[in-house]
């Protein structure tokens, strides 16, 4: 009994500490370090937080002078073992402290692997119908899949995260807490059934049990073109990536009624 308790903890813990999101900056130390605003337009600069109430009572934030659209590069490293596509998304707390032009926002998110070249992988339009002046905000950018295959295909590195606020001059703002948000599901962490189960048994390779029922499968890219279908053979599906572009693809098995779907990442 002890062991069994024993083991429920530990996978207690396990679970929780990979659905945690992942905080990338809080500005607490009171350093920039390699945060900047990447155009010459604006500044950015950590500063006391003049508004601790509400949602944000920490010391500190990220203040911005925003002249021209400008986004801001902080630095991120992922956690040993991760990649970007175990994020769904960009949590920040987000401040208007100057302006009369925010109406309507966008908070953009991208990846950069230098001062340049900014790709955006996500955008949330508008983040308020209307925001005020000296309030934070709540603000949680999802990641697309596509956009992100597409800039990790090209870049295997990025090693700063990229928040804008697309509104022009004037409208300054501040940030705080920046957090990747992990994914729900992942290539080994499904919400198992009595009938099928999920591992990875290679590199890119995952193979799904479905003991002794019958089940069918089809696997498509994170745009909908179907790749493969087929059947289950001695009650295992194996699916081998390595001959696919790296990204992210969608396995669907079927067993009877029933329909379990996938996420397996190709890196």
């Amino acid at each position: 009994m002890k062991k069994i308790f024993t083991f429920l903890f530990a996978l207690m813990a396990a679970f929780q500490l990979n659905s945690a999101n992942y905080l990338v900056a809080d500005f607490e130390d009171g350093q920039l370090g390699s945060t900047k605003a990447i155009w010459s337009a604006g500044s950015c600069s950590v500063v006391d937080n003049p508004y601790k109430s509400g949602i944000n009572t920490s010391n500190k934030a990220l203040a911005v002078v925003n002249n021209a659209w400008v986004p801001v590069t902080i630095p991120c490293t992922l956690p040993e073992g991760k990649t970007w596509y175990d994020y769904k998304s960009v949590k920040v707390k987000f401040c208007l402290t100057a302006g009369t032009d925010f109406n309507w926002a966008q908070v953009q998110i991208g990846l950069c692997t230098g001062d340049w070249g900014m790709e955006q992988v996500g955008v949330l339009s508008p983040v308020w119908e209307s925001g005020a002046l000296g309030v934070w905000y709540s603000v949680e950018v999802p990641i697309d899949p596509i956009k992100l295959a597409t800039y990790l295909n090209a870049n295997s590195n990025p090693t700063f995260l990229i928040v804008k606020y697309d509104k022009g001059a004037g409208n300054n703002f501040m940030i705080d807490d920046v957090e990747l948000v992990p994914s729900i599901t992942s290539a080994v962490r499904t919400t198992d059934t009595d009938a099928l189960s999920m591992s990875k048994i290679g590199n890119n390779i995952y193979q799904v049990n479905s003991g002794n029922v019958d089940a069918t499968y089809t696997l498509s890219g994170i745009n909908g073109q179907l790749l493969l279908e087929g059947k289950a053979v001695s009650g295992k599906i194996i699916i081998d990536l390595n001959n696919q572009s790296k990204g992210v693809y969608l396995l669907k098995v079927q067993t009877g009624d029933q329909v379990k779907t996938y996420k397996l990442v190709n890196r």
